[in-house]
């Protein structure tokens, strides 16, 4: 009989065939040892040994039976006449069969399908014996063939005459009437619905600026952004508080739980990261620069967490956490702050990697140098819990014995007395004798034996130690590692690797097995234990009829337990790609002649000499003189990039309003590059002296001076500002500090000039290609005017020293929101993450603006409305700010006049909204602006619109 393995086992497979070898091999090697050679009529037959199965215990394979009855028929034909016309009279007698069961198929009224396979098999057969075919054969066929047809037939008229009566004839004499709808007498009706709809005219719901405030945490408690928060739209400033926070008190919250560490403490972090990281993937998705905030957030998390999980169990530390120091040096980090807890993050990794002389904690192990293992030594909990389970096990051993003692004796005294019995039987309808199947008792018994059944025993916990000690360790895993161990993994798994590598599909989970679901603790572990082999008791081979020995019904555990991800369904040790998060953290080139260009800006290992070589591969749309600086800039190592650069802003090869050359210059100048022995890291080393940031600040001020009579020089603007910005952030120093206020100052007022210019050119400008290309342009104005704002918390009072200051961020703040389209999708990637960039801007400067604002009585407030509305008085009424710092909207009252009424004028610090009587002045509201049928139909159009006395306008 045939038989599988399993657990360890030898188990009678009911499935399969007994080996074919034994036919084949054993036997006829057998008869050719004892027999001899005998010449006999050789027949050939297709076995066609179907078999067809799924999830069922037995599959359907072809009969047996048919196979032996056409060999028998075939091989008494052969010796009766020649082979040749046994074969032509086997083929005439497989038709007349045909044609029998056909006749029957008819006869009981079967299937039209079914008589139509019948009717088809006998035409190709008569049809393949030709002229052999016997007369009586082919005459019966015919008649039998026919008379499934006429039966077809006849069947297909039936359905036919019930179709037919349905209507089908349409009258169209009247088809005008019909379809011709007049309102002849309907016009008061529609008078008096017109006239009640002006009464009744629903005016946009006016924003409550008393009531909005904007999300803000505590500094004693670790936030987390829920569901609720996720659904606000503006969420983005939610985020930006976020990630403020982390940098702000996270530190301070760390050492307070340091004190005294609970697993509550790790169970908060890890979800308030995976919040986190499923609102950031949202928002940030495409900016690069923002992502590595979201990387650099989540890798201060962990660290918090590892600090946390170390404190109280120092064998976390003993292992490697799996995450590379190396992964993060891709990360886009603009400011020094930044790049400061970078280094933190990197040393401590690098600390854990040098003190660790063990594998990566999160592995499957097969030896006694796994986490799971050495933690069950110092476990208590764990200790007593596989106590318990070997205790229950041993129970249910012993009652599985009784029960099989008592089948064993029960199925032996039913066989001894089926055996004393004989079968009763009654007379039949002709007279003979014939069983009784009603009241003979030893069939009767016989079905009593056959339902004597059994059900394996099957041992908890594999016999291997280390496979042991992994399953109960999983049963009941620490909540602490819980939550190390979910959020280590999505650091490593989900942000780390691009694509995952799935491999089989798991047979049982722990805690679904029957075994060990009693004893298991849900605790909302991510990597949970699965096996890629079944349980016994999961297999055909757990039930098992009598008589059968007890040991087949005890059986060993026949599981392997690895570690699977049960999110992304995965296996964890099939996991091999090395975690790196450079493809999140790069600036894409858009489509252009730039595009095979994107090597130049992924890393610095490629040499100038690659990129001579490569030039054949120059756009004709691109000077090849470009082409090779453009890849030379980020050659031949870290060191030489920042010198690259500078060498370019003064000899002008490449065009530099380009968005192109742009994302270049921001991947040179953010990238944080590899560890060094400061936290200027290897890259920006150059910064360490004052010779190298002259150099820069000259060419800065050359290329600015070209570029600020040019309003649409956009992405020239951008890099001087972010050269600026990153001089000012890198170097502690007044000369640097000096330089890099007043070059920015002086982009500052070119890019707000730029405004004023564009404003006019927008107002005279017809048609709708050019004002969308004006809106667009007004609108990188507005945010680059704003971004000579974004430098370091410590430099934030010099930047916005002044009232005009204050003036031209709020003026600059009015313009990005009114010319920003109600959906985000009209506008190009660039300009999107520009616009993120520019709210987390605002909301970073919001307690510097609004505290400026404040000691200035509103003054700047007020010249930032009259630039957007000539009617406005700022003579009259004072500015009022709410007792709420949170609450972004202040407001101020306009008394009416003898020719106009009294208005109230509301500003928003966070998104630079204006609204008058709480409705926004010049722009249609957001509701409108966002709504689908608005973008369908006019897609990124912003309509400036008028104040009107007429019932239902704006």
């Amino acid at each position: 009989m045939a038989k599988s393995r399993k657990a360890g086992q030898d188990w009678s497979e009911l499935r399969d065939t007994c080996h074919p070898g034994l036919i084949s091999e054993l036997l006829m090697a057998t008869l050719a040892a004892i027999g001899t050679p005998l010449e006999t009529l050789q027949i050939q037959k297709h076995i066609r040994d179907d078999v067809v199965w799924g999830h069922t215990k037995l599959p359907w394979r072809r009969s047996t039976l048919w196979l032996t009855l056409r060999v028998s028929i075939h091989t008494s034909l052969a010796r009766s006449m020649e082979p040749a016309q046994a074969h032509v009279q086997f083929k005439n007698f497989t038709l007349y069969f045909l044609t029998h069961l056909l006749n029957l198929a008819v006869s009981q009224s079967l299937a039209p399908d079914v008589c139509k396979c019948l009717q088809m098999k006998i035409a190709r057969r008569a049809f393949k014996l030709g002229t052999a075919i016997q007369s009586f054969v082919q005459e019966i066929a015919l008649v039998q063939t026919n008379k499934a047809t006429e039966r077809q037939y006849n069947l297909r008229h039936e359905l036919q005459g019930k179709d037919a009566t349905r209507p089908t004839d349409i009258d169209v004499s009247t088809l005008e009437q019909d379809t011709c709808l007049t309102l002849l007498s309907s016009r008061a009706a529609i008078d008096s619905a017109l006239h009640e709809a002006k009464q009744n005219i629903q005016m946009p719901v006016p924003i409550r600026t008393e009531h909005c405030e904007w999300i803000t945490f505590k500094s004693d408690e670790l936030p987390h952004i829920n569901e609720a928060i996720r659904s606000r739209p503006e969420k983005v400033y939610a985020l930006a508080e976020y990630e403020q926070w982390m940098e702000d008190s996270l530190a301070a919250w760390l050492e307070k739980a340091l004190h005294q560490p609970t697993a509550r403490h790790c169970t908060s972090i890890t979800e308030s990261a995976t919040y986190y990281k499923v609102v950031a993937l949202e928002i940030h998705n495409g900016s690069p620069d923002q992502l590595s905030v979201m990387l650099l957030t989540l890798g201060d998390l962990w660290y918090a967490l590892d600090r946390i999980a170390g404190s109280m169990v120092p064998l976390v530390h003993r292992y490697s956490p799996g995450l590379s120091a190396a992964a993060f040096n891709v990360l886009l980090l603009p400011k020094y702050t930044q790049m400061q807890r970078l280094r933190r993050l990197q040393m401590h990794i690098e600390a854990c990697d040098r003190n660790t002389q063990l594998r990566p904690i999160i592995a499957d192990t097969d030896d006694s140098s796994g986490f799971s293992f050495k933690y069950f030594d110092q476990s208590p909990e764990l200790q007593e819990l596989r106590v318990k389970i070997l205790a229950d096990a041993k129970i249910h051993k012993e009652e599985k014995r009784k029960e099989w003692q008592s089948n064993t004796t029960e199925y032996n005294t039913l066989t001894t007395e089926m055996d004393s019995l004989h079968c009763s039987t009654t007379a039949g309808p002709d007279g003979n004798t014939v069983h009784d199947d009603v009241k003979c008792q030893k069939c009767d018994l016989g079905t009593k034996i056959q339902s004597i059944s059994i059900h394996i025993c099957e041992w908890p916990l594999p016999e291997n130690e280390t496979q042991s000690r992994l399953a109960i360790f999983h049963l009941c895993c620490p909540e602490f590692f819980v939550a190390w161990q979910n959020l280590t993994w999505i650091l490593a798994h989900d942000l780390g690797r691009i694509t995952d590598t799935a491999g089989a599909t798991p047979e049982d989970y722990i805690a679904a097995y029957v075994g060990l679901q009693p004893y298991y603790k849900k605790k909302g572990s991510r990597l949970t234990l699965a096996s890629s082999l079944k349980s016994v008791s999961a297999t055909h081979f757990r039930q098992y009829k009598f008589p059968i020995a007890w040991d087949q019904v005890f059986c060993r555990n026949g599981l392997s337990w690895r570690l699977y991800d049960k999110a992304q369904c995965c296996w964890v040790n099939q996991q091999e790609e090395r975690p790196a998060y450079t493809s999140r953290c790069r600036v894409l080139l858009p489509q252009g002649p730039y595009q095979n260009l994107q090597f130049a800006i992924n890393s610095t290992s490629h040499s100038q000499n690659e990129v001579l070589a490569a030039q054949v591969e120059c756009s004709p749309d691109l000077n090849i003189h470009e082409y090779i600086a453009f890849g030379s800039l980020r050659a031949d190592g870290e060191r030489t990039q920042w010198l690259n650069m500078c060498r370019e802003l003064r000899a002008s090869t490449l065009t530099w309003n380009t968005e192109s050359v742009c994302g270049l210059i921001r991947q040179t100048a953010w990238e944080a590059g590899s560890s060094g022995t400061t936290t200027l890291r290897t890259t920006h080393s150059v910064f360490e002296s004052l010779y190298f940031p002259r150099e820069l600040w000259s060419n800065l001020e050359k290329m600015l001076e070209i570029i600020q009579a040019n309003r649409h020089c956009h992405y020239a603007m951008e890099i001087v500002i972010v050269l600026a910005l990153r001089s000012l952030s890198l170097i502690d120093a007044n000369e640097a500090r000096t330089q890099s206020l007043r070059l920015l100052q002086n982009c500052r007022l070119a890019a707000f000039r730029w405004v004023g210019e564009l404003e006019s050119a927008l107002r005279a400008v017809t048609d709708p290609i050019e004002n969308r290309k004006l809106q667009h342009s007004l609108l990188r104005s507005g945010i680059l005017c704003k971004m000579t704002f974004d430098v370091e918390k410590e430099h934030r009072q010099l930047s916005m020293a002044t009232s005009e200051d204050l003036t031209m961020w709020t003026a600059a703040a009015m313009t990005v929101q009114a010319n920003t389209p109600g959906a985000d999708e009209v506008l190009s990637k660039d300009l999107q993450r520009l616009l993120l960039r520019d709210a987390k801007l605002n909301h970073a400067l919001y307690d510097c603006v609004k505290e400026h604002s404040i000691n200035t009585d509103g003054k700047s407030i007020d010249r930032a409305v009259s630039r957007v509305w000539s009617a406005f008085d700022s003579a009259l009424d004072s500015w009022e700010y709410p007792k709420q710092w949170s609450s972004p909207w202040i407001s101020k009252k306009i008394s009416a006049t003898l020719n106009t009424k009294s208005q109230k004028v509301s500003y928003n610090f966070l998104t630079g909204e204006l609204l008058v009587d709480e409705r926004s002045l010049g722009m249609l509201p957001k509701i409108y602006a966002s709504h689908k049928s608005f973008i369908r139909l006019f897609g990124g159009e912003i309509f400036r619109v008028l104040a009107s006395d007429m019932g239902g306008m704006l």
